[in-house]
C-alpha cells in the first residue's frame, strides 16, 4: 500500500513560503514510453511565487498551486504543461471516503486497496504558446500499483539557521503503472515510483543543488539522493528494500553542458570507501534552464532519476523565461 496522506492537515502544516508536492514517475519495459506528474501546493519553479516571498511577502502556499505532467517517447517530450492555479481552484474533499487531492479538473485519489489513481486533464503547449493560453487537450489516466516493497521513513533532507526543515518520503518504492490518456494517444505499462517533499521555507534557499536516481533489479529497488544544502557540505541518502541510510559522504562528478545554458554532472556518489555507490548519466531525456530528466546506470541496472540546479533557477534569464513556459490557470 502506497502512504495515504491526510491531506487537509499536510496542506494546512505548509507554512508561507513553503511548499508540499507529490511526485509520480512512470517507464515502460522498454524504455521507449515515459510519464511523470506532480501535484504541487506552493510551487516551487513559479516565478511568480519567487518574486513574491523574495520581496518578502508573506505568501500562502495554496495561492500558487501547480501540475506538472510530461509525457515522453523515444527521448523526446511527447506532451508537456505545467499549469498554474490560484487557491480557490485547490480542494481536498475525500472521494467515496478516500483522500483526494483535487487540483483545477486533474485529481490524485489514494484508493483503499494500495493503489493511487490520478485524472490528468490539463492543456499542453509550446514555450510561448503557453504565456497565451494557447495549447492542445492533455487528457489522461494513470493507476499506479505498489509491489511488495512500499513506504519509507520520512527523511530531513536539511534544516537551515532559521530552523526551517526540507523532508522527503518514498511513498511506493517500487511499482507498476498503467498510464492512458486520449488526447494526445498514448499509453504504455511498466516500473513506476511516488514520493512526497514538502519544506518550511524556499527550496532556493536551501539548496545549490541535487540528484537523484532510482533503481529496480530482482533483488529490490534502491533509491539515492545526494543534496548540496547552502549551509553544508553535500551528503547523501540511500532507501534500500524499504530501509533509509543516510546522511552520507556525497560528491558529484564533473559538469558538461547538457542544453538550455545547464551545465550537469555525469555523475553522483554517495558513501565512502568500498560502499560507494556511482549512479552514472547514460543519457538526457528532458531539459531545461535548471533541470534534467535522466536515465542513469548503477552497476547493471537502469534507473530514472533528475537533477536540479537551484543557483541557476535563481538567475534573472531564467526567471523571466518561466512565465512563457507556464500555464496560468483562472478558476472560480
Amino acid at each position: 500500500m502506497t502512504v495515504r496522506p491526510d491531506l487537509r492537515a499536510a496542506i494546512d502544516a505548509v507554512p508561507p513560503r513553503g511548499y508540499r508536492w507529490w511526485y509520480v514517475d512512470g517507464l515502460s519495459a522498454d524504455g521507449r514510453r515515459g510519464f511523470t506528474a506532480i501535484f504541487l501546493v506552493g510551487s516551487v519553479f513559479s516565478a511568480g511565487y519567487y518574486k513574491r516571498a523574495t520581496r518578502g511577502e508573506d505568501v500562502s502556499a495554496t495561492e500558487h498551486l501547480g501540475v506538472h505532467v510530461v509525457l515522453y517517447e523515444d527521448g523526446k517530450e511527447l506532451a508537456w504543461t505545467t499549469s498554474e492555479y490560484p487557491a480557490a481552484a485547490l480542494s481536498s474533499a475525500s472521494f467515496e471516503g478516500q483522500p483526494r487531492l483535487r487540483i483545477g479538473r486533474s485529481h490524485l485519489t489514494w484508493r483503499s486497496d494500495g493503489a493511487l489513481v490520478g485524472e490528468i486533464d490539463e492543456r499542453s503547449a509550446p514555450v510561448f504558446w503557453s504565456y497565451f493560453g494557447f495549447g492542445r487537450s492533455m487528457r489522461g489516466r494513470f493507476v499506479l500499483t505498489p509491489g511488495p516493497e512500499t513506504s519509507a521513513p520520512e527523511i530531513e533532507l536539511t534544516r537551515n539557521a532559521r530552523g526551517e526543515a526540507h523532508r522527503w518520503q518514498v511513498c511506493a518504492t517500487h511499482a507498476r503503472i498503467a498510464v492512458e490518456f486520449d488526447a494526445p494517444r498514448f499509453r504504455f505499462e511498466g516500473r513506476a515510483y511516488h514520493d512526497s517533499n514538502w519544506g518550511e521555507g524556499r527550496l532556493e534557499a536551501a539548496f545549490k543543488r541535487w540528484s537523484w536516481a532510482r533503481f529496480h533489479g530482482d533483488e529490490g529497488s534502491r533509491v539515492l539522493y545526494a543534496v548540496e544544502p547552502r549551509d553544508g557540505d553535500p551528503r547523501g541518502f540511500v532507501i534500500e528494500r524499504g530501509a533509509a541510510m543516510g546522511p552520507l559522504p556525497a560528491r558529484f562528478g564533473p559538469t558538461a553542458l547538457i542544453g538550455w545554458g545547464l551545465h550537469a554532472p555525469d555523475h553522483f556518489e554517495i558513501g565512502d570507501g568500498a560502499t560507494v555507490m556511482r549512479p552514472e548519466v547514460a543519457r538526457v531525456i528532458d531539459c531545461s534552464p535548471f533541470y534534467a530528466r535522466q536515465v542513469l546506470r548503477l552497476g547493471g541496472a537502469e534507473g530514472v532519476g533528475e537533477y536540479l540546479d537551484l543557483d541557476r533557477f535563481q538567475r534573472p534569464g531564467v526567471q523571466f523565461l518561466l512565465p512563457f513556459r507556464t500555464q496560468r490557470r483562472r478558476w472560480s
